[in-house]
């Protein structure tokens, strides 16, 4: 029974809250989905699907993949494994959420006093996929925020001071491309934008 992963998708399997947990990530949608082993009272298995919960745009991006892919997954583990034999009311969902504090720097315009921009720094982002995760996670406060957003990257090269390279993306109000650039020049046009949030 052949079986691969398409080659921009990967697994990680851990233990989340008890469960073993697969993880499933694509290198520039970031978190795509997971499957979840759930045990059942007669010993058997119960395997659960989930969908990273969010309401960005990238939320059907991430269906198309997965959600072909899990069926695709749990149709060879049932033929493999055969049908299971409980009757019985199935236990609650699993939750393997994990609630996570993400530091963001709230900057106000020096003239109106207004909220001009919104610095995002997730504990660990290098790679597009870890930016597209936060992207997803903290979409909805910046959607209300409603101010030039990015995300600011963890350190991606050697450390430099002000010149350490950095992986930065823009998120609102239109997304940007990952950019790889250093804090003096990201400052430099840091100040650009605050300069003119009223000069119109």
């Amino acid at each position: 029974m052949n079986f691969s992963l398409p080659p921009d998708v990967s697994f990680q399997k851990t233990k989340i809250n008890g469960y073993y947990t697969y993880i499933f990530r694509h290198t520039t949608l970031g978190e795509i989905g997971r499957i979840i082993v759930q045990p059942l009272p007669n010993g058997e298995t119960n395997m659960v699907t989930e969908i990273p919960a969010g309401d960005d745009p990238n939320m059907e991006k991430r269906k198309a993949i997965f959600i072909p892919l899990s069926e695709e997954i749990l149709g060879l583990m049932g033929k493999v494994a055969g049908k299971g034999t409980y009757k019985g009311k199935l236990p609650p969902r699993p939750n393997t959420s994990q609630n996570e504090l993400v530091r963001n720097h709230q900057i106000p315009c020096e003239k109106c006093g207004q909220l001009a921009v919104v610095l995002i720094f997730p504990p660990h982002a290098i790679e597009k996929g870890h930016f597209e995760d936060y992207a997803r996670k903290m979409y909805t406060q910046y959607r209300n925020w409603n101010v030039d957003t990015w995300i600011i990257g963890t350190p991606a090269g050697p450390r430099d001071g002000a010149n350490t390279p950095t992986n930065i993306l823009k998120v609102w109000p239109e997304k940007g491309e990952l950019i790889h650039t250093t804090a003096n020049e990201f400052n430099m046009h840091l100040l650009r934008v605050l300069d003119s949030h009223c000069s119109g």
